[in-house]
Formats: structure tokens, sequence, C-alpha cells
């Protein structure tokens, strides 16, 4: 189902943004009902940082703690990996 989803990074001191350089989006689901949106930490971030997701079609939100880690190998940088993990 289409519906808008609004995504926004929790209140924390670990430091990030969407893809619009806001800690706040509003994406399109497709027609799955899968919503996705780009996540760039702040330099030299490895943390868990939560992410809610909402939208006016359900009740409630969503909560995910994204992990951020350097790449295997690396020092840390900005944009660094992340996997999400529904909380």
């Amino acid at each position: 189902m289409r519906s808008a989803v609004t995504l926004t990074r929790g209140a924390s001191k670990v430091g990030g943004a969407f893809e619009n350089q806001l800690t706040s989006i509003t994406v399109q689901a497709d027609a799955q009902g899968m919503a996705e949106a780009k996540f760039l930490a702040t330099a030299g971030t490895i943390a868990n940082i939560h992410i809610l997701a909402a939208s006016p079609l359900a009740s409630g939100q969503a909560r995910f703690i994204v992990n951020v880690a350097p790449p295997e190998g690396a020092a840390a940088s900005a944009g660094n990996a992340v996997s999400g993990t529904r909380r």
C-alpha cells in the first residue's frame, strides 16, 4: 500500500542526517508498503542510532536501531555501513 512514511532520527548526541540533510525525512512507500531513505552518519560515528518510522495509515511508530560500524579493515569515516533492527 502506497503511503507517506516519515523517518526521524531519535534525539541523541550521535549525529547524522538523511539524504535531505535533515534529521527527519518523509518518503513514499512502494506497493508492498516498504519505504527507504539514505542516512549518512557523521564522520567518526560508531554507535547505535535510533530511527522512528510513522505513517498516517498506521497506529503508533516503529522503532529501528541502526548500527553504524566502520567498513572492515578501515577507520571510521563518513558513510559508514549501517544495518537496522526493528525493536
